[in-house]
């Protein structure tokens, strides 16, 4: 956001001054780009709210159909159009764009899916993510005086993105028929405005796309139920074990931080997704989470000299930071709060899901890895692409491994084992849980294989619609043994 930003120290720093990318047309060969990117960029943003306007006279599955066209649409055909929408100016070459334009309709699509009983909120947080992410980008590219927690974001961005997207969203509540008065639907839409603008600021590498927005209609969603009798509830839920979940997950991040297994920034993240499980499905939740965090660490942990020196280990030792706290819990983390406000066993279930998805990826990249370190020569060893099945290096995005698929499985088969044992879930539940993990994780390899070698998207981006595929999965498939 913007051409010109502070660096932690106070330094100025420019976006010249990153690293030139190799531009490239579909083609592969460099073009001349239009000139205009930070104005086609605005301007594809701010229109792609347009959609939304069909809302009142599409049924929910061609909601859902719409925004999957829309992916497919900004994938394939829209680099045709040889629009610079990348943030890099001044460039002589085209530059094609890269995660947040494809994001933009995967969380249009978990806003739906969501927030299906209340797409008056999915629609709101939808006009929070054009017009408040627009003006933020529009009116805070100049600025000179940035925040401390993010240098990258700027108080003006900050200020426009609430203001404007506060009246995008009272719109889309007011045209979507949101029940209550004209003030509260102001004051509702200015809560999930303002809230979207501060989850912005996140310190994170995760696209602002999959923050933000989730952020603000949650707050959004709150703001309904406040006075209501559903809110009322939701506070005696809560209440007998509030200060028990504070306590407990402010102890285990804690122990994180001064163990090594977390940044400080990543501890804070992480207590705040504990607290969310903590609270939206009991001590299990808490369990679930502390179960894949051990895993996890156990995981990174084995071997982890061998894997450094192969140049294979997380970095930090290990530490795990903001963005992979988000990629690996936020899903779940959501799927827990929508279980508190209605959901019950469908949150319960995409949480479990989710988690058991972050398990199965996190222990079969670190188990291949290790086994491809140790035993290059073994044919369970050995790492294939998913997609082409042709043998690479271990550590290869989207190359799977027998040794790290079959870790895979024991780890989701091991997080369903305790929501089994904990009573969360039952019977058919739990090899729904289990099939939606695995499948998820096949989705994150897919993905890995080609949107994340081709630069399209992060690695943590790629984890997070992992986790989110899990829980749609499992979710989908719940509804359809229920009906069947």
């Amino acid at each position: 956001m913007g051409d010109a930003w502070w660096d932690v120290t106070g330094n100025r720093r420019c976006w010249s001054e990153s690293k030139p990318v190799r531009a490239v047309a579909m083609t592969g060969a460099p073009t001349t780009q239009l000139g205009l990117a930070p104005s086609w960029r605005r301007l594809v943003h701010a229109s792609m709210l347009l959609p939304a306007l069909l809302l009142p006279y599409l049924t929910w599955g061609e909601a859902l159909l719409l925004t999957v066209a829309a992916f497919l649409f900004n994938l394939a055909w829209l680099p045709a159009f040889k629009l610079n929408l990348t943030r890099q100016t001044g460039r002589e070459e085209y530059v094609a764009a890269r995660g947040g334009i494809l994001l933009f309709p995967v969380s249009v699509f978990l806003l739906l899916f969501i927030f299906r009983h209340s797409l008056y909120i999915a629609a709101a947080a939808w006009a929070l993510l054009s017009l408040g992410d627009a003006a933020a980008a529009a009116l805070g590219r100049h600025a000179t005086r940035r925040w401390r927690l993010n240098p990258r974001k700027s108080w003006v961005g900050t200020a426009a993105y609430a203001l404007v997207g506060f009246p995008g969203a009272w719109f889309m509540l007011h045209y979507l028929q949101a029940p209550g008065s004209t003030l509260r639907l102001a004051v509702v839409a200015s809560l999930g405005a303002a809230v979207a603008a501060i989850a912005e600021l996140c310190p994170s590498r995760l696209d602002d796309n999959l923050v933000a927005p989730f952020a603000g209609a949650l707050a959004m969603k709150l703001g309904f139920i406040w006075s209501s009798a559903l809110g009322l509830e939701v506070w005696h839920r809560i209440a007998p074990h509030g200060l028990e979940a504070i306590l407990v997950c402010g102890a285990l991040a804690l122990l994180a931080a001064w163990g090594g297994a977390m940044t400080e920034a990543g501890a804070v993240t992480g207590f705040v997704v504990a607290v969310s499980l903590y609270l939206g499905l009991g001590r299990v939740g808490f369990l679930l989470l502390l179960t894949f965090f051990v895993m996890g660490n156990v995981a990174t942990g084995w071997g982890y000299a061998r894997k450094r020196t192969a140049g294979l280990a997380e970095s930090r030792g290990g530490k795990r930071n903001t963005s992979q706290a988000i990629a690996n819990g936020g899903v779940a983390a959501l799927a827990a709060v929508a279980s508190l406000l209605g959901w019950g066993v469908l949150g319960a279930v995409a949480a479990a899901a989710a988690l058991a998805e972050a398990a199965a990826d996190t222990v079969s990249s670190e188990v291949g890895q290790l086994a491809g370190v140790k035993s290059p020569d073994r044919g369970w060893a050995r790492t294939y692409m998913i997609l082409l099945g042709r043998a690479v290096a271990a550590g290869t995005d989207g190359g799977v491994s027998i040794a790290g698929t079959a870790a895979g499985w024991v780890a989701s088969a091991g997080l369903t084992a305790v929501a089994a044992a904990s009573g969360l879930l039952h019977g058919g539940d739990l090899v729904i849980i289990w099939v939606a993990a695995n499948l998820g994780s096949v989705v994150d390899s897919v993905l890995g294989a080609t949107l994340e070698r081709e630069g399209i998207l992060k690695n943590n981006d790629v984890n997070f619609l992992g986790t989110a595929a899990a829980a749609v999965l499992a979710v989908g498939l719940h509804l359809m043994l229920r009906l069947g």
